[in-house]
């Protein structure tokens, strides 16, 4: 391959991942508002405890009991709550999550050092993720606290200010608090999703039913005049598909993820979403003891619905608009 179109490879890689990773945002942000606030909320009541009794109801029950109370409570635009930092973070990070497998994709390819391409895809998505998600994790902390703050006590009011405030109380340690458990969920997260994209459009490949029906619909590139290009939905389709199972996966270490960053808030945030049971966890295995012994195993799951709901069509677009850009843009580079 020539300089000229490796560099155009990069480029495109770049820029796709940054433009799938804008529009993703936009559509999934009310599913990750909804679903952050259940993984959030404690039970507030230990099994097998006289206390149950003086529990307090939970504010927040289901997807549409949820949404219902949002929508209540905060308004329309609340489910777009922490959006400009969500914005930052899927552009950062889908950018640099398709740039980095490229990149070793092509370079474990090349060096024959792992020959099976399903272990191939497996391992470069692992790395991608772990790569992504390092660079971005700042972003995804605030985004976390920005939901899950209390409107009436809002102490993040930008990311600038929130980064200052977090290093002052916290240090810089503390932009990335719950980076552990991410990095444990990501790198099988995203290895599932990379190798079950490809496994999964490989057999639609195959199946020349399905290859003739997905590959009939043409899209025209809205930058090239009279150019038009086969529809994504070979793409969309395996994306939404190995986005579910990778989602199913690894849940209960994003539930895990979620509570260790807002662990420091106390008072800070709505109450609900503070409990002294989780205030002086550390690490994941015992994060994972202390969910189990006071809400139940069934804890680890909370928020599962909308987390599918958001996960499957946060993939499906994500490796449509994915792909559709690349083949509009590679013509033009």
């Amino acid at each position: 391959m020539s300089d000229k179109k490796v560099q155009h490879s990069v480029i495109s890689n770049v820029i796709c991942g940054g433009v799938s990773g804008l529009i993703t945002r936009f559509v999934v942000s009310p599913l990750d508002v909804i679903k952050i606030r259940l993984q959030i909320e404690n039970t507030r009541f230990c099994p097998n405890s006289k206390s149950r009794t003086k529990a307090l109801p939970l504010k927040y029950r289901g997807i549409f009991g949820t949404a219902k109370t949002i929508l209540r409570e905060e308004g329309l635009t609340a489910f777009w709550k922490g959006n400009l930092s969500a914005e930052y973070l899927y552009i950062a990070y889908s950018a640099t999550q398709f740039f980095s497998y490229r990149q070793i994709n092509d370079a474990l390819e090349s060096s024959e050092i792992v020959q099976n391409s399903s272990i191939r895809s497996f391992l470069s998505g692992a790395s991608a993720g772990l790569v992504a998600t390092s660079i971005t994790y700042p972003l995804d902390l605030l985004r976390t606290k920005f939901v899950a703050q209390d409107d009436k006590n809002k102490l993040y009011t930008g990311i600038k200010q929130s980064i200052d405030l977090v290093i002052k109380r916290e240090g810089l340690v503390g932009l990335y608090k719950g980076l552990s458990p991410t990095l444990i969920q990501i790198m099988p997260a995203m290895g599932i999703v990379f190798f079950g994209f490809d496994t999964i459009k490989a057999s639609l490949d195959t199946h020349l039913v399905m290859h003739q029906l997905l590959s009939e619909t043409y899209f025209e590139c809205p930058f090239r005049q009279k150019t038009s290009y086969i529809a994504p939905w070979k793409d969309t389709i395996a994306g939404a598909l190995a986005g579910l199972i990778s989602k199913t996966v690894v849940f209960p270490m994003d539930v895990m993820r979620k509570r260790f960053q807002i662990q420091t808030e106390k008072a800070l945030i709505s109450p609900m979403f503070h409990s002294k049971n989780y205030s002086e966890v550390k690490g994941s295995w015992a994060m994972l003891k202390k969910m189990i012994q006071y809400e139940g195993v069934m804890s680890l799951y909370k928020g599962i619905v909308p987390g599918l709901l958001k996960g499957i069509p946060s993939t499906a677009v994500t490796f449509g608009v994915y792909g559709f850009c690349l083949r509009c843009m590679n013509p033009v580079l």
